[in-house]
C-alpha cells in the first residue's frame, strides 16, 4: 500500500492512530519500538485473494469431517468442550482460539484486556481517484486512514471499480461525515456508492504498560489459548500465538 517513511515526524502521530487504534499514546513503548522496527525493515500489503485466504490455507491440510462449522462452544471441561447443543466433544487438546472476552468466558485464567473499537467503511468508485497504492493518513483526526485498495490488490474488483477503505476510531456508523472527509481528501465522491460498514467492537486488545509481550498459551495440560491478546495486538501476534499453541499441544500429547 505504498511506503512510509519512520523519520516523518509529522506523519507518525496519525500513523500510529491507525495502527494502535488510539490518539492519546497510552500504548506501552515496547509495543511501539517492536512495530516501528516491522514498519522500517517491511512493506505493508494485503493478501490479494483477502484475509479469508489464510485460514482456508490453513483448512486445506485438514483430512475430511474434520471441521465442524458454526457449532458454538458452551464450556472448555475435563473431557474435552461442550457445544451449545449439550453434546461433548472428547479431547486430549482444546485449543482456545476466540476473541479474549469469550476467551475470559471459557478460561477462567485469562484475564480479557482493554479492547479497542474501529469502524471502517466500505465506498466503490467508478475509477481510482489516485491510481497509486498509497495509504492517506489525516492528520485533522476526522478518520484514521483511507486507502484505494483495488490500488494495492486490483484482484478485490472483478469489474474494474475502485474499492476504498477508511477506517474511523471507536464505533462511528456517520458515513455522512466521513463522506464529507473523503470528499475534502479526494474530491467530489457523488459517484461513490458506500458498499458495507464495519461496526467493528474489541477490534484489538490495547497493549498499555506495564506489558508483557508474550503471555502464556498453555494454561494447563491439554488446555491451551492462543489469540494476538497472547502476544501482540496485530495479525503478526495472533498468527504467532497459534502457533506457540499447536508446539506446546504437540509436546503435551503422547507419541
Amino acid at each position: 500500500m505504498g511506503h512510509f517513511r519512520p523519520d516523518d515526524r509529522k506523519a507518525a502521530a496519525p500513523f500510529l492512530a491507525g495502527v494502535l487504534l488510539e490518539r492519546e499514546l497510552e500504548t506501552s513503548s515496547r509495543f511501539f519500538h517492536l512495530i516501528w522496527r516491522s514498519f522500517a525493515r517491511g512493506t505493508i500489503g494485503v493478501p490479494a485473494l483477502g484475509m479469508g485466504r489464510m485460514a482456508e490455507q490453513l483448512a486445506a491440510r485438514l483430512p475430511d469431517g474434520a471441521l465442524s462449522l458454526e457449532t458454538a462452544v458452551r464450556a472448555v471441561t475435563g473431557e474435552g468442550v461442550q457445544t451449545s447443543d449439550g453434546k461433548t466433544v472428547e479431547a486430549d487438546a482444546v485449543i482456545v482460539a476466540t476473541d479474549p472476552a469469550q476467551a475470559a468466558a471459557l478460561v477462567p485464567e485469562v484475564e480479557a484486556p482493554v479492547m479497542r473499537d474501529v469502524t471502517t467503511f466500505y465506498h466503490s468508485a467508478p475509477k481510482s481517484p489516485l491510481e497509486e497504492p498509497v495509504q492517506i493518513l489525516d492528520a485533522e483526526g476526522i478518520i484514521t486512514d483511507t486507502l484505494v485498495l483495488t490500488d494495492a490488490a486490483p484482484e478485490y474488483s472483478a469489474d474494474g471499480r475502485a474499492l476504498i477503505s477508511t477506517s474511523v476510531l471507536g464505533i462511528d456508523t456517520d458515513e455522512s461525515r466521513v463522506r464529507g472527509r473523503l470528499d475534502e481528501i479526494y474530491g467530489d465522491t457523488a459517484a461513490w456508492e458506500l458498499i458495507a460498514t464495519y461496526p467493528i467492537k474489541g477490534a484489538l486488545p490495547a497493549m498499555l504498560p506495564p506489558l508483557r509481550l508474550r503471555r502464556p498459551v498453555r494454561i494447563r495440560r491439554g488446555r491451551y489459548v492462543c489469540g494476538d491478546h497472547r502476544d501482540t495486538g496485530s495479525i503478526q501476534g495472533a498468527l504467532v500465538s497459534g502457533r506457540r499453541a499447536a508446539e506446546a499441544a504437540l509436546a503435551d500429547l503422547p507419541d
